[in-house]
């Protein structure tokens, strides 16, 4: 590994959805599953939850307050109670299997590789 400019370096950060791994079920998939399990018919899409995602990421403390918050703005934004979107996030966040994933290929590769020169951990 090349590091002509890296001298000190403290940490490295990565985005682990879709940067590192890929969950067996997508949020597409998930809030079909979620909208199945409430009875609904979608009360909004997918792509509404990723155009409005950054929006709350920078006010939202955790990723259940982020859906929480998100899903009922949606929601309402699509004429139902904020609340239908509350449970639409709840369900969601039951449903979310942290533990059904896949390490992407590119990921392993360059892990493997800063792992040579760099003492690796994940943060939760």
């Amino acid at each position: 590994m090349e590091h002509s400019n890296v001298e000190n370096v403290g940490a490295i950060s990565f985005d682990l959805d879709d940067t590192l791994i890929r969950y067996e079920r997508s949020p597409g998939e998930l809030l079909r599953v979620c909208f199945s399990h409430l009875d609904l018919e979608p009360i909004f899409s997918v792509e509404e939850y990723y155009g409005r995602y950054d929006e709350f990421a920078e006010t939202c403390d955790s990723m259940a307050e982020l859906r929480s918050e998100c899903f009922a703005t949606l929601a309402a934004e699509n004429g139902y109670e904020r609340q239908l979107g509350k449970d639409v996030a709840a369900v969601f966040d039951d449903e979310r299997d942290q533990s059904n994933v896949t390490l992407l290929p590119s990921a392993a590769r360059l892990l493997d590789e800063l792992a040579r020169e760099y003492r690796l951990a994940i943060g939760l």
